[in-house]
Formats: C-alpha cells, structure tokens, sequence
C-alpha cells in the first residue's frame, strides 16, 4: 500500500488531551464518529487493512485519524477473564475516529467505519468499549467475559434490562462535547 501521508508524534499526557481536544482552534461543540477494532496479531496484512481503511476516507471530508495502540506490557500482566477487558493476550488496538461537523459528514464517517471494519475483516477481534457504536452486540466489546460480567450485573442490579444483548439501550458513538470552549 502507498504511503499517503504519516504524522509521528510524541506527546506527554497533556499534549495528548490538547491534541484529542482539538488544540486552541478546535470548534466547540465538536461531533464526531468513533468506532474501534482489537486486533489479534500485527501481520503484514493487518497493517495493509488499517492503512487502506485509514486512506479510504475522503481527504475533502475534514479530519479522520487511526490511532493504533499497542496491547502490550503491563496490560499483559493480568489473566483475560481477571477483569472485563479480555483483549489483554491481543497486538494492538485500532481508534477509529472522525469529526462530523455537518450531517453529510455523519452519514460518511458512519459509511467509513463501517468499512473499516470490514477491511480489517478476521484481523479483528473485537472492539474496544470505550467506542460503542450503535446496534453492536455487547459481545464485540466484551468477548469470552460477557457471561461473567452478565451474571454479576444480575447479582448487582437484578432490575431488567430491555435488552440484554447490548451494553445500554442507545450506545453513544456518535459524540458531541457540550462543555463549550476551553477556559
């Protein structure tokens, strides 16, 4: 796959929190589509997948980054069923992530996505839960762990749910940051 452009960073955590903000010249409120995929092994042909899903969305269509985090370290440290994270034995996590300031822009950000997915196809083996994305099974994000977490959720809030196959009832993908202009 060509190259179409690389930006390398190295940032500290406020650098990173400014950078994810939008900097001083970032539009309050910002919307945008986010989604994510967890990839099992880095292959070549993973790789290929992330870069032709990041290249296939439209450089008129504003800004849209693919942030791919590694999955190793201490996050290895602990078993996958310990906790409700069950990717902790995976190459690298994929934040799909692109700003929608107008309709036309939501309805192509959500087409993005959802080709993006599909490039990564088998490479993925999940999604990461802090990018739920509407009518996806809670499953994707919680894997072998979701019968357990399931079963707790019952002990702990016995109430029941409409439906128990998704994590709430109108998942948040599509965001907007109401807090208005930073101070």
């Amino acid at each position: 796959v060509p190259t179409v452009g690389r930006t390398i960073r190295t940032l500290d955590h406020l650098g990173v929190v400014a950078y994810f903000g939008g900097g001083p010249d970032a539009v309050r409120p910002r919307a945008f589509v986010a989604g994510s995929d967890v990839v099992a092994r880095m292959t070549p042909a993973a790789a290929e997948s992330i870069v032709a899903a990041t290249s296939a969305w439209p450089r008129a269509g504003g800004a849209a980054t693919a942030v791919v985090e590694s999955l190793d370290g201490a996050i290895g440290d602990v078993d996958p069923a310990a906790t409700a994270f069950p990717w902790r034995r995976h190459a690298a996590s994929v934040q799909w992530y692109a700003e929608t300031p107008t309709p036309e822009l939501t309805d192509a950000a959500d087409r993005w996505l959802t080709a993006a997915h599909a490039a990564l196809g088998a490479h993925s083996a999940g999604g990461y839960v802090n990018y739920l994305e509407p009518s996806t099974p809670a499953v994707r994000y919680f894997g072998a762990n979701l019968p357990r977490l399931a079963a707790a959720r019952r002990r702990c809030d016995p109430r029941p749910c409409r439906r128990q196959d998704h994590l709430v009832e109108q998942p948040r993908s599509r965001q907007a940051d109401s807090r208005g202009p930073a101070a």
